[in-house]
């Protein structure tokens, strides 16, 4: 039997910077009868989430309070030039990509994939920077679309040849 409505399920960081791209194209869908939208992030956002769109609650902390919790500052600024480029790569890469420890970022994969699961989704959308979604899709082999508040060149600078995203594109 095929089902009437659409199901669309965006994962997404619960900081508006990058969830702000995912409230406005998922209340867009969900004005449309045709989709069943849901949103699943951290519990911060909840109350962010218009009432024609499902709110599933990740487990655990969001990103910018993970940063918190560790001492570090969301989003550190870094010196110009090749020393402090060096410096960005070092210090904040890492903490970006993946802040959650490591119990944690497979609690939230365990979650999206469950999420997956029980909803069966048509389309998942994920946030770049929530990488237990992205991993939850891509371990389970669920096609998944990256809507991000950054540009194309964002996201295929690392695809370059002779690793120019490290010497060649500024950081």
């Amino acid at each position: 039997m095929d089902k009437l409505n659409k199901t669309v399920l965006f994962f997404t960081n619960a900081e508006l910077g990058q969830s702000n791209v995912m409230l406005a194209v998922g209340s867009e869908l969900a004005a449309d009868e045709d989709f069943d939208v849901h949103i699943a992030s951290f519990a911060s956002m909840k109350n962010l989430v218009p009432p024609e769109i499902n709110f599933h609650t990740l487990r655990g902390t969001c990103m910018k309070d993970v940063f918190t919790s560790k001492g570090l500052e969301y989003f550190p600024r870094h010196p110009p030039g090749v020393q402090g480029a060096m410096q960005s790569y070092r210090e904040i890469l890492q903490a970006l990509m993946a802040p959650w420890e490591n119990e944690d970022y497979l609690d939230l994969y365990d979650n999206c994939v469950s999420l997956i699961q029980e909803l069966r989704p048509d389309a998942v959308i994920v946030d770049p920077l929530l990488g237990p979604a992205i991993d939850a899709c891509s371990t389970h082999h669920k096609k998944y679309i990256v809507l991000s508040p950054g540009t194309f060149k964002d996201h295929v600078i690392n695809l370059q040849p002779r690793a120019e995203v490290l010497w060649k594109y500024p950081v």
